[in-house]
C-alpha cells in the first residue's frame, strides 16, 4: 500500500485539479497552478473566477493565453458553458477559513469579543454562498502575508 501512495496520490492530485477547472487536462490544470504560483494569485479565487469567465466575465490578464486555451477544451468537453460553470461553482468555494480572518477573530475572542468568530464561522459554514461580505474572499494584505507563521494543524 504505502509502496504505491506516491502514484495514487498524483493521480488523485491530477483529479482534483482537473475537477476545479472543470475539463479532464491535467496539463492545463498544472499550468495554472504554476501560473498562480508564479504571479502570487489567490488560488481560490482564482479557481472560483472560472464559473465566472465562462458567464462573460474577464480573466485577469495574465491568465488571458490560459483562458485561450482552457475554455475551448472545456466547451469541447460539454457544449453547455452554463452547466459547466455551475459545476465549477460546486467544487470551488468562494470562502475559506483564511489566516488574517481566523487571527482576527481570535484576537476579539481573547479580549472577549465572539462575534468576529461567529460571523466568520458562519460565512465558511457556506463556502460556496456567495451573498456574504467581499472580505471574506479576499486574501490577506501583503503585511500580514509576510509576517505570518502558521504550522501544521493550526
Amino acid at each position: 500500500m504505502l509502496r504505491t501512495f506516491t502514484d495514487r496520490f498524483g493521480a488523485e492530485w491530477a483529479s482534483g485539479l482537473c475537477a476545479k477547472i472543470g475539463v479532464d487536462e491535467p496539463a492545463l490544470a498544472t499550468e495554472l497552478i504554476e501560473l498562480m504560483r508564479e504571479h502570487r494569485l489567490d488560488h481560490t479565487g482564482t479557481f472560483r473566477s472560472l464559473s465566472g469567465i465562462l458567464r462573460g466575465r474577464a480573466p485577469l490578464p495574465v491568465l488571458d493565453d490560459w483562458v485561450d486555451r482552457w475554455r475551448p477544451a472545456v466547451l469541447a468537453a460539454d457544449a453547455d458553458p452554463e452547466g459547466v460553470a455551475a459545476g465549477l461553482d460546486r467544487v470551488n468555494p468562494v470562502h475559506i477559513p483564511r489566516n488574517h480572518l481566523v487571527e482576527e477573530a481570535l484576537d476579539a475572542a481573547t479580549a472577549g469579543d465572539m462575534a468576529p468568530f461567529e460571523r466568520l464561522l458562519a460565512v465558511v459554514s457556506r463556502p460556496f454562498d456567495e451573498d456574504d461580505d467581499e472580505r471574506y474572499r479576499l486574501p490577506a494584505d501583503e503585511r500580514f502575508s509576510a509576517t505570518f507563521q502558521t504550522f501544521c494543524g493550526t
